[in-house]
């Protein structure tokens, strides 16, 4: 009987601790993803600002 209740008290831990860690693989995929669009987002931001700067020198 108290084997059972270890054996099952082990599946319980890794059933858990599986559950937080694939939760928080998605918040940092999540975190990751949305830090990775507001680069892409800057980059090309800055980039149409020097686009507009040169244009005006060249002028």
């Amino acid at each position: 009987m108290q084997n059972w209740l270890r054996i099952l008290i082990t599946v319980a831990v890794v059933v858990v601790a599986f559950a937080v860690l694939v939760a928080f693989l998605s918040i940092a995929i999540r975190i990751a993803f949305v830090l990775a669009l507001l680069a892409i987002a800057y980059y090309f931001f800055h980039r149409a600002l020097q686009m507009r700067r040169d244009r005006q020198n060249w002028r």
